[in-house]
């Protein structure tokens, strides 16, 4: 079900690597590319942390590169607690998707998670993300992301929000009152073109999150 509520990266990052109980905690990095979230992992006390990308020049002792990435999460049934993917989900076709959220349930451990960061399609400007970028395939929205993972078998699924963190209290406010504009001019024209349907958006962030839960 989606949420309303916002979470900064931080934050995520710190409960993700919280949530480990064992030493033997594994987290995979899908489509980490040069590694920088798999150091912040590390600096927050993740042990274990794998990358796994297509492109050879991020080939390293502990990041794998594999074209066929869905092939590589079947080939790993129950290996990971957490699956971790940045703004990667959507280089994967979409007549891929189902088969790509089942394999990720598949790679997960029994009670592992699956968090993914994607932009959001729900706002006006996501159309200009899909063009600028020719890799990519789809356009998530907080509905598509929640569909996609009831369909693969995760029993927990939320939808936060990704809420930018300024460097000093002022700046925090005018994003906090940007953000609110945002999100009223994004509810208005969603309202004129849609009406109120039952898939009314609540995210209005430019990036929002899924966490699920298998």
């Amino acid at each position: 079900m989606s949420r309303s509520r916002s979470v900064s990266e931080e934050t995520l990052y710190r409960s993700i690597v919280g949530s480990s109980a064992s030493k033997n905690f594994s987290l995979l990095d899908f489509g980490c590319g040069d590694g920088t979230q798999m150091e912040v992992f590390r600096a927050f006390g993740a042990q274990e942390v794998s990358g796994l990308d297509v492109d050879e020049k991020f080939r390293s002792e502990n990041v794998v590169i594999e074209t066929d990435t869905i092939g590589y999460l079947a080939k790993n049934p129950g290996r990971f607690d957490v699956i971790f993917a940045r703004e990667s989900l959507y280089y994967i076709p979409r007549d891929r998707q189902s088969e790509l959220f089942g394999a990720l349930y598949g790679a997960l451990k029994a009670d592992g998670k699956l968090v993914a960061i994607c932009f959001n399609g729900v706002l006006t400007t996501s159309r200009y993300i899909y063009q600028k970028d020719f890799g990519m395939q789809v356009i998530f929205n907080e509905i598509s992301m929640s569909e996609l993972s009831r369909s693969a078998g995760f029993r927990k699924i939320e939808i936060l929000g990704v809420a930018p963190k300024a460097r000093t209290a002022i700046g925090q406010v005018a994003i906090n009152l940007l953000d609110g504009a945002v999100r009223i001019r994004c509810s208005f024209i969603h309202f004129l073109e849609r009406r109120r349907d039952p898939f009314f958006p609540k995210v209005f962030t430019r990036s929002i999150v899924l966490v699920a839960e298998k």
